[in-house]
């Protein structure tokens, strides 16, 4: 069972990178240092805001360029996902330095499809009540971060950043034209760990962090004692066993069979 999770988040993690690579032109680094990093977004001109009428009733859709999800039934908002290394032994925090944001009133966002939004249309019907009924802005905040994962010998964070936010009982939307985020990693240097060379970590840093030169430095793995093979900490490589990657051409749901 543990395999089969293990296996299926890193096929997340493959798909995660592939979509993040298209928002490059939205994100700037402002900063960066070993204790904190500084982001700009700005998505001025990247989405429309349309009507469109579903069995004679109007909606709001948004549009752009690029491709965006959202679990089946939630508000259909614009997502984009990156990702940044931090230390190891860190509990990354964050905090909205300026925001340059506009509201619009009577407005309602038609939910994300249950399967390809591309060739299924919005169907009101199949929307999650929850949200729906709340009388708060979804989602609560514009950045989330999401659970940090390790690859070989780095850590890396995932995050979640909304360009757009929508109260479905008030029916406002605010669209966060453009805004700085510093996420503090919080680092405990005390942790017990030792740098490596790797140069499959170095190589995955490059095509999936937006920090490559100081994420290099947290490559490490811990120090355990004598020669038992025990993960530490919740570190789940072990250069000692096996493993197995997957690339995949194509979105969609993959079934992987036994390997001897």
């Amino acid at each position: 069972m543990y395999s089969n999770f293990r296996l299926l988040s890193f096929l997340h993690i493959i798909v995660f990178i592939s979509f993040s690579s298209s928002f490059a032109q939205n994100i700037k680094v402002i900063e960066s240092t070993l204790d904190h990093i500084i982001l700009e977004f700005d998505f001025r001109g990247s989405y429309n805001l349309v009507d469109t009428l579903i069995d004679g009733i109007k909606y709001n859709k948004i549009g752009g360029d690029e491709n965006y999800f959202r679990n089946p039934g939630d508000p259909w908002l614009p997502m984009v996902n990156i990702s940044i290394g931090i230390p190891h032994n860190s509990k990354p925090t964050f905090k909205v330095l300026r925001k340059d944001k506009i509201s619009y009133n009577n407005k309602f966002i038609v939910p994300y499809p249950e399967t390809d939004p591309i060739f299924e249309k919005p169907d009101m019907k199949n929307i999650n009540k929850e949200i729906y009924s709340a009388n708060k802005l979804f989602p609560s905040e514009n950045v989330e971060l999401g659970s940090s994962y390790i690859y070989r010998y780095t850590r890396i964070l995932p995050i979640s950043v909304s360009a757009y936010q929508f109260n479905p009982v008030t029916r406002q939307l605010i669209f966060n034209k453009k805004f700085l985020v510093r996420i503090y990693f919080n680092s405990n240097a005390l942790g017990n760990r030792t740098q490596v060379t790797d140069a499959m970590s170095k190589s995955y840093l490059e095509s999936a962090v937006l920090n490559v030169n100081e994420a290099k430095n947290w490559i490490s793995k811990p120090v355990l004692g004598g020669d038992s093979p025990q993960i530490a900490g919740g570190y789940w490589y072990n250069p000692n066993k096996n493993y197995f990657k997957f690339f995949i051409k194509d979105k969609g749901v993959y079934r992987v069979t036994y390997m001897s």
